[in-house]
């Protein structure tokens, strides 16, 4: 009967084989800036919310008072699915209405997620980096811009997303009123910091 066993060098060069795939995992995962995540997506959790106003104005003036709000807030995570509960407000946040929504789970937003620019069917142009005025002061975010035509009226759309959201999508045009989304409120660190 022949013994079978590993000598020493085979021993170490196992161990040094175990050895280099572990450390290639936490380079490929933590190293290259994704921490684990799948490419650098947010990881939510049940509580995060967005919170957009929607604001109409005059040409040339600010943002008023909003006309209301819609809450999103994620009620529920599960290996598919986030569970969204979309709350509509009235300007003194009264609640109006709720409806249950339902996002991939791997979604990288929801509400007015960013991913969504892909999905709009005019022409949209990337403008590149841009600041935008915010409750948390002025904020580098990504400016998006497409036109369309409605009633013999030309509209400029543009979007500023961060984070995976929107920050403000602002509607303007020849005629008045005009018209803005704004995010109000959330406690998602990657939107604002």
């Amino acid at each position: 009967m022949a013994n079978v066993g590993l000598s020493r060098a085979m021993i170490v060069a196992i161990v040094a084989v175990i050895s280099v795939a572990l450390i290639a995992v936490v380079v490929f995962f933590y190293l290259s800036g994704d921490g684990g995540n799948g490419g650098g997506e947010e990881t939510f959790h049940e509580g995060d919310f967005v919170e957009y106003g929607t604001f109409y104005f005059y040409a040339g003036y600010d943002p008023g008072e909003p006309s209301g709000y819609i809450r999103y807030t994620i009620t529920d995570i599960d290996d598919e699915w986030i569970t969204v509960q979309a709350t509509y407000l009235n300007p003194a946040r009264i609640e109006l209405m709720t409806q249950t929504m339902h996002w991939p789970a791997n979604a990288t937003g929801f509400g007015y997620a960013a991913s969504t620019v892909d999905d709009i069917t005019y022409t949209v142009s990337d403008l590149g980096t841009d600041t935008v005025d915010t409750e948390w002061g002025e904020i580098s975010a990504h400016h998006y811009q497409y036109n369309y035509e409605s009633l013999g009226n030309t509209y400029t759309v543009d979007i500023w997303t961060r984070g995976g959201f929107y920050l403000l999508q602002k509607t303007t045009s020849d005629v008045d009123p005009q018209a803005a989304i704004i995010l109000t409120n959330t406690n998602i660190a990657s939107i604002y910091s």
